[in-house]
């Protein structure tokens, strides 16, 4: 018998969560991605475009990996 995790994923399985989401963004059950944007709580990097929290972004509108 083959235990859970014990196979190769193939292209049926959905993505892994945390795939081109940004460790920045800090979204919640209740809060995602598009509602953050919307709210001006984030904005989209100058460099790699990913949806970053105001707070983490510096005065040039960079993420802190694209520093």
């Amino acid at each position: 018998m083959m235990g859970y995790l014990s196979r190769q994923p193939n292209s049926n399985d959905p993505p892994p969560a945390n795939e081109g989401k940004s460790p920045w963004l800090e979204e919640t059950e209740l809060a995602d991605e598009i509602c953050l944007l919307l709210n001006g709580d984030a904005k989209r990097c100058i460099k790699c475009k990913r949806a970053t929290r105001v707070r983490h972004l510096d005065e040039q509108q960079h993420c802190p990996d694209c520093r």
